[in-house]
């Protein structure tokens, strides 16, 4: 009964998100974001706590480079030149000082995250809506870069391919 129930939550909600969301790969440069998220499937997905350990930035660095796919890590890269591009940004997530909320709209992190957050946020794993601000995404040329926090801390990153139309 209870699967059923999550079943049906997860098909109401992506019905919801699909006939209302549109999905714009790349916003305008400093225009606000028209589109929700919508969290991935597991294998399009990437989920590490903050701040990120080593074990989770080396597994992190491999989804990049295979373009955010699972399916393909360890395999030839996909997107070239992601490691040399997302390590600095990974080696600041790592460091707890660099995990406030505000912090990731100052200068070091603006190479990037370019764009205004979006706080509009599907995902049907969780049982209820966040609270409003609890969870927002930065979208990048090639990944949506999810955040949750709490209490003004970052807490939780997912990482997702930012085009699913393109896989």
């Amino acid at each position: 009964m209870v699967l059923l129930k999550k079943s049906i939550r997860f098909a109401v909600i992506s019905v919801i998100f699909y006939t209302t969301s549109c999905c714009c790969p790349h916003p305008p440069a400093n225009q606000p974001l028209p589109c929700a998220v919508a969290v991935r499937e597991h294998q399009l997905r990437f989920d590490a706590g903050l701040p990120l350990q080593i074990k989770d930035m080396e597994s992190l660095v491999q989804f990049l480079v295979a373009g955010g796919d699972r399916n393909v890590m360890g395999e030839d890269a996909v997107l070239l030149g992601a490691d040399a591009h997302y390590r600095p940004l990974l080696q600041l997530l790592a460091q707890t000082e660099n995990l406030y909320v505000d912090s990731l709209s100052k200068s070091k992190f603006s190479k990037w995250f370019t764009q205004k957050p979006t706080f509009q946020v599907v995902d049907a794993r969780e049982e209820n809506v966040p609270v409003p601000g609890a969870v927002f995404a930065y979208p990048d040329a090639s990944f949506w870069w999810i955040f949750h926090q709490k209490e003004g801390k970052l807490i939780q990153l997912i990482v997702i391919k930012s085009n699913p139309s393109n896989n």
